[in-house]
């Protein structure tokens, strides 16, 4: 007998979805957009969107948690997995197992990765206003960057922030850009990937 005493009944228009897709790529062209599908997709159904975004050729995907990655990692081989949320030192190597890219967002965690001979590919994460998480010091910063691009292991793959005030405070979002670049500014050898829009800055400000 069910526990659950609030049935919902929710239906998932994956035309909707494809169309939704497609019009924030054609916003973005020359950018990869990776869909974020966090907390079962937001309740959208993790492995079945993967799947189906998969199809349209979608070959990255975001989580927050290392279970979320592993969950999608053995339904496909194939894709890129990001995994945006924290990790603890004795989840390195089962991210690496499954080869999930993982977020670093602390000194002490960047430490204890450098101690290992893992290889695993990482983003890092600059905090320019979220306040959640990650590297504020811009020379810290760079430090850290040095020591990871030093590595011979480990792949610094991607740089990124998060914003905070997209859709309610413009004047707080430029300010987060402002810094954002100002740090790039100084990375001499910079990753691969830089990101940092989420929907709401793609489509209101990063196709201008």
């Amino acid at each position: 007998m069910s526990e659950i005493y609030r049935p919902t009944w929710a239906e998932i228009n994956l035309s909707a979805i494809e169309k939704n897709y497609t019009y924030v790529q054609k916003l973005n062209p020359h950018k990869l957009i990776i869909p974020v599908i966090k907390a079962d997709a937001y309740g959208h159904g993790a492995i079945k969107l993967m799947r189906f975004l998969y199809t349209i050729g979608v070959k990255f995907f975001a989580v927050s948690l290392l279970e979320e990655a592993i969950e999608l990692r053995k339904e496909n081989k194939d894709i890129k997995i990001l995994m945006l949320g924290p990790i603890l030192a004795d989840q390195f190597e089962i991210a690496a197992k499954h080869h999930i890219t993982i977020t670093l967002y602390s000194v002490d965690i960047i430490k204890g990765l450098l101690k290992t001979n893992l290889d695993i590919d990482v983003h890092l994460k600059i905090d320019t206003g979220m306040n959640r998480y990650g590297l504020k010091d811009k020379e810290l910063i760079i430090k850290q960057i040095n020591l990871l691009q030093a590595h011979k292991t480990i792949h610094l793959e991607g740089i990124f922030t998060h914003f905070s005030t997209v859709s309610t405070n413009k004047k707080f979002f430029d300010k987060q850009v402002i810094r954002f670049r100002h740090i790039l500014a100084d990375i001499l050898v910079k990753p691969k990937m830089i990101h940092v829009s989420n929907s709401s800055s793609s489509i209101k400000y990063e196709h201008k």
